[in-house]
């Protein structure tokens, strides 16, 4: 149960729109929540990276790759780790 909690707390970030790509964008508007977020509750819950792909894909109406989502997690990741290191 912690390794799922830490996993949802590490793909959980803050972003400005700014500094989101437009697919990022895109998801943020058609989840009506930060993806980011709402990958990391996928992946806690024990969903895999394609399957959270193809719902991601459904949901914004455009093709999402596993490797674009699991990049998206890792960079916020290290955001946050970035962040509560200053």
């Amino acid at each position: 149960m912690q390794k799922s909690l830490a996993i949802g707390v590490q793909c959980k970030y803050i972003a400005s729109m700014q500094s989101d790509s437009a697919l990022q964008r895109l998801a943020r508007i058609s989840l009506k929540q930060d993806p980011g977020e709402w990958i990391g509750h996928l992946r806690a819950a024990g969903m895999t990276w394609q399957k959270i792909a193809d719902e991601l894909s459904e949901k914004v109406g455009v093709p999402v790759s596993r490797e674009t989502v699991r990049i998206w997690c890792i960079e916020r990741s290290r955001s946050n780790t970035q962040a509560a290191a200053s």
